[in-house]
């Protein structure tokens, strides 16, 4: 019955379904992070203009080290950022696609997440098309797409409105490889320009528009003809090897990029250690990709332990291969061209920090494998040269395969859509809106202590602005709470704050590139920062904080959290200390849940 339905002519309507209605839950999610700042830059009400786009929605730092210092004043970004931190990304296409949500339903975030499911549905139909264009089979390519569309790994990406361009630019890679295909199956011309023309405009969705890149090269090296000589497969793919150099020139002669943060490695500045992170990496999103270990474990550990880590997926990734050697699946050219495809498309993600959402475009490539593994192992497919041990034992991890892709992640998926709006209203209404909305003291300059991320702080401005609420003049992170912080008060303007891992985030600064040194002095806003202590990855353990103004002057108003949220904190007298314990924020979106069930 199942392989009737997977086969049906409608089968990639049918998938599209499946997969919109198990994401459907999450039209009830609002706003996320990067969404509320998006929102006022479209409707005018902030201005971030940068050459090449509308709206300058994805310039988050444009590396003018006047710019960042306005930013570190204002506690957008946090006093221990880069001084020349650039986070800009040229993304028309997806900005566009904003724009199109706040002119047609400006007052309806439901509408808005429709428009990313509609994009989700396009790109689970055109990936169906796909594979029953490369595979003859009646049942197979329906599997594939299934399972691409059920896997709970990218429903992030539908959730976040701002991670929109990742679906539009998933849809353009998959246009590029049908036009590609049709061209090199001897359709016409017209076929090749169609995909230049698509990959193109990819590029202008997402730097996730390279990803195309690796499934051309895989297709003319595994798929086309045996008769075509080398040259002439390197040859079809030159025109789109000069579009990603062009496309690569105009983005940096406009000053987009990454520089200065420790969440981005730039591959053409620094190659050796963009190199080291692939090797690190690439392991770990792709045991997230095949047996769903969340990569963002990964991103958690300390440098030691990642090592370990990423030797132990790799033992993991090879006994994979291993199975599907055994099931016979890699005499199949398909395979082979799906294995390359997604590995080359997961090289130029690890240049992020790993992030489950990064696999979108390998699972193009590792959903088919994966069906292909699955219907090998129904089929009994295995060498008689294999003894029965090693058939056995690729049945066990074939069949745990099975049960994640297939049974499980449908529920998770699911379970996902339904509880997070409520998680991510906890989390809204947690931590920006639990601070005081004083009207009466515009003047006010508010202090955290310790946030559960400092990294957010820079967000509560526009989400407060958005639930009607007032903001101070500035809001600014000491440090982040996930670790126990001892406050010191000196004199009565002069404090001390003092925390073993480490009192900045790698996120907003290379520690490894810009290590912070003692005797630095960083000043942000209305305080100066002197770095007194730092361990042995750069970050500071220990800083004095010297105020303009002295500390129990009217301006400043101290925050630590609680498991309610925002409190006000009572300075301890001059020569006395306060130890914080690291927040609980599992504890307190707990309690938050309750409240509003």
């Amino acid at each position: 019955m199942w392989r009737r339905a997977l086969s049906h002519p409608h089968a990639a309507l049918f998938i599209a379904l499946i997969g919109v209605l198990l994401a459907l839950p999450t039209l009830r999610t609002g706003l996320i992070g990067d969404d509320f700042l998006f929102r006022e830059l479209i409707t005018g009400k902030a201005h971030q203009p940068h050459p090449g786009t509308f709206f300058g929605l994805y310039t988050f730092a444009d590396g003018n080290a006047a710019h960042v210092q306005a930013m570190k004043d204002a506690g957008l970004f946090q006093w221990w950022a880069a001084d020349h931190a650039l986070m800009s990304f040229w993304r028309p296409l997806s900005e566009l696609s904003h724009w199109a949500d706040y002119h047609l339903w400006p007052e309806s975030p439901a509408l808005m997440h429709a428009h990313s499911l509609l994009w989700y549905a396009a790109l689970v139909w055109l990936l169906s098309r796909l594979y029953r264009m490369l595979d003859q089979r009646p049942a197979q390519p329906g599997l594939s797409a299934l399972i691409f569309a059920i896997s709970p790994m990218h429903l992030f990406t539908v959730i976040w409105l701002a991670a929109r361009n990742q679906l539009i630019a998933g849809c353009l890679i998959v246009l590029t490889l049908m036009a590609f295909h049709l061209w090199r199956q001897g359709r016409g011309l017209v076929f090749g320009l169609l995909s230049m023309v698509s990959m193109i405009i990819g590029l202008a969705a997402a730097e996730a528009g390279v990803a195309a890149m690796g499934y051309l090269l895989a297709y003319v090296l595994i798929l086309e003809p045996a008769r075509s000589h080398w040259r002439t497969r390197l040859m079809a793919l030159l025109p789109f090897v000069l579009i990603i150099v062009t496309w690569r020139l105009y983005y940096n002669h406009l000053g987009y990029g990454s520089a200065g943060l420790g969440g981005y490695i730039d591959p053409g500045a620094d190659p050796l250690r963009f190199a080291h992170a692939v090797m690190l990496r690439m392991p770990a999103l792709l045991l997230a990709g095949l047996y769903g270990v969340s990569s963002s474990i990964f991103h958690l550990l300390p440098e030691g332990p990642q090592v370990v880590y990423a030797c132990g997926a790799g033992v993991m990734i090879v006994l994979s291969i291993w199975v599907g050697h055994i099931r016979q699946i890699w005499v199949n050219p398909l395979a082979r061209f799906f294995g390359l495809g997604a590995l080359l498309a997961l090289v130029p993600v690890c240049a992020a920090a790993t992030n489950d959402r990064l696999l979108l475009n390998a699972e193009f490539g590792l959903s088919p494998l994966l069906a292909m593994l699955f219907t090998a192992t129904w089929k009994s497919q295995a060498s008689n040269s294999h003894g029965r041990l090693a058939i056995r034992s690729s049945t066990v991890i074939a069949s745990v395969l099975m049960f994640v892709h297939l049974l499980l992640y449908p529920i998770v998926t699911m379970s996902m859509a339904i509880v997070t709006p409520s998680m991510t209203t906890a989390v809204m209404q947690l931590e920006s809106l639990s601070l005081p909305d004083k009207r009466d003291d515009p003047e006010g300059k508010v202090i955290l202590i310790n946030p559960p991320k400092a990294l957010f702080v820079g967000y509560y401005p526009t989400i407060r602005r958005y639930f009607g609420l007032h903001n101070p003049t500035s809001i600014q992170a000491l440090t982040s709470g996930d670790q126990v912080v001892t406050l010191t008060v000196l004199t009565d303007r002069l404090i001390k704050l003092t925390g073993e891992r480490g009192l900045g985030e790698a996120v907003s600064r290379d520690l490894r590139a810009q290590p912070l040194r003692v005797g630095d002095r960083i000043r942000a806003g209305n305080f100066v920062v002197t770095v007194e202590a730092v361990n042995e990855f750069g970050n500071a353990t220990q800083a004095s904080f010297e105020f303009d103004t002295p500390l129990h002057d009217a301006p400043w108003q101290f925050y630590n959290w609680r498991e309610s949220g925002y409190e006000h904190f009572k300075l301890p007298p001059a020569g006395r200390s306060v130890t914080l314990p690291p927040v609980d924020i599992s504890a307190a979106m707990k309690k938050r849940l309750k409240d509003m069930l």
